[in-house]
């Protein structure tokens, strides 16, 4: 096979600058000479155009203007030489052809130069880059792959040239290729997160960003892709959100914590005394004959510490329930936008759809308790779907404004079970094996202070709903 770029090759094969320039400097003098001591009828001078060509990857540009200015005098000298001041001689016409051609071909190699540092430095600054910058055909083939995709994924450019970067990187995409490449060919660029698998087989998540490439005639030619590893930011915000919910957890439990240690310590005390009464009147009742009095005067003590009790868990639980509440008006259909926006990464890190039919609900109440009902039910509606293999997730929120308002969450998961649909409000009952059973509980017990119930049922075309009812403000206000 024949060598179309025999300077390449000679550059490629490791042959020293200096004996290239020597090269050059020898084919210089041999020009010249030929020029000179010849009557040849031909312009050996255009083949100082091949010394130029030669010196374009071996000299700077001003290395290359010294070399055809050169080239110029030599042609010229070589010329009054030969021939004298001879100008109506073919030997002149051939002099000016010479010197044309080396004037064209000097101005296009200074150019070609210019563009090849400019390449150069380009190249070099995409090495030094953090970011991965891969370039790529509309087929997806690998054209350029730069050090820093290298240092992120662990392939040389050697080893992925030519082929798919879906294949190799197994691309995970947002929604899929074919939408983020119509994206593409719309706006002229894409921005999304990847998730994509190195080398070593570890998954990396990845901001990309794609920049469409189109010719002179605007037809789209190359797709420029940089991307930028945000796994460790990811991995940090996953931590931190798990932290953040082990504490809210953690925080719960103290409560109740708390409240247990409370109901023992304030109810030990009356009921450690009723006991002791209790027994206290069964001696006097198996006397003979009974003492009476002592019974009734034991009795009395046993009413009066069971209303100490009584007074004892009322408190308690108003300290619980927080009786000094302030209810005002809201719309829950702002509520419900805002718990949606709250529980975003779950819905996404399940890939659940979400279908809402809102429309404006005004209603009486703490928007922070409502609140923490939408988002209760919504969670477990996304950690009924996370227990399928379905592909398709989907969670429905329909408000109506009927008088008491309504809302329902609908999910298309597995269903109730028999044993959990009856009792699923109380306390402590859970179908979850970490669960403590203290959600819908909490639930129920925030929409009864409203005002409202709350129900749960399975649909007919399959999955849960939950559904909550609330006095409009209307009624409120009319009561």
């Amino acid at each position: 096979m024949i060598n179309k770029y025999p300077f390449a090759t000679l550059l490629s094969s490791g042959v020293s600058h200096v004996l290239l320039k020597a090269l050059i400097l020898l084919a210089t003098l041999a020009i010249f000479i030929i020029d000179t001591l010849t009557y040849l009828d031909i312009a050996v001078a255009v083949l100082y155009v091949v010394v130029i060509l030669m010196g374009i990857r071996l000299f700077s540009q001003k290395g290359l203007l010294l070399m055809s200015i050169a080239s110029i005098v030599l042609t010229v000298f070589a010329f009054f030489l030969s021939h004298g001041i001879d100008f109506e001689s073919s030997a002149f016409a051939r002099c000016l052809v010479s010197l044309a051609a080396i004037c064209i071909t000097s101005a296009l190699a200074m150019g070609n130069k210019s563009f090849q540092d400019a390449l150069k430095r380009q190249v070099q600054i995409l090495g030094q880059t953090h970011d991965a910058i891969v370039l790529t055909d509309l087929q997806d083939k690998i054209e350029l792959w730069n050090p820093g995709a290298t240092s992120l994924y662990g392939w040389h450019f050697d080893e992925v040239k030519g082929r798919s970067s879906d294949d190799i990187l197994a691309t995970q995409y947002p929604s899929s290729r074919a939408e983020a490449k119509e994206w593409l060919t719309s706006h002229d660029q894409w921005e999304g997160e990847l998730t994509q698998i190195g080398k070593d087989g570890q998954p990396v998540i990845v901001s990309s960003r794609w920049s469409l490439i189109r010719d002179n005639q605007g037809h789209p030619t190359r797709i420029l892709i940089t991307n930028n590893d945000v796994t460790d930011h990811k991995q940090a915000d996953a931590a931190l959100h798990q932290a953040q919910t082990e504490l809210a957890h953690a925080a719960r439990l103290s409560t109740l914590g708390e409240l247990a240690a409370s109901f023992s310590h304030e109810i030990n005390q009356p009921l450690a005394s009723i006991t002791t009464t209790g027994e206290a009147s069964l001696r006097w009742l198996k006397r003979d004959p009974p003492d009476l009095v002592e019974v009734s005067d034991c009795m009395n003590r046993i009413i009066n510490e069971a209303r100490r009790a009584s007074e004892v868990i009322k408190r308690i639980r108003n300290l619980a329930r927080k009786t000094e509440q302030v209810h005002a008006p809201l719309d829950l259909q702002d509520v419900v936008k805002e718990s949606l926006a709250l529980v975003e990464r779950e819905l996404k890190a399940e890939r659940v759809i979400v279908k809402t039919q809102l429309k404006a609900t005004p209603v009486m109440g703490d928007y922070i308790q409502l609140q923490q009902v939408v988002i209760n039910l919504l969670l477990n509606a996304i950690q009924a779907l996370a227990s399928t293999e379905q592909r398709y997730r989907q969670i429905s929120i329909v408000l109506s404004d009927a008088n008491p308002a309504v809302c329902t969450v609908n999910d298309n998961g597995p269903g109730l079970s028999q044993e959990v649909a009856g009792n699923m409000f109380k306390a402590f009952v859970t179908t979850k094996a970490t669960g403590m059973g203290m959600g819908l509980s909490i639930c129920r017990s925030i929409i009864d202070m409203h005002g409202g119930a709350i129900k749960a049922q399975n649909r007919e075309e399959g999955g849960a709903s939950v559904e909550f009812t609330l006095p409009r403000l209307e009624e409120v206000s009319s009561d």
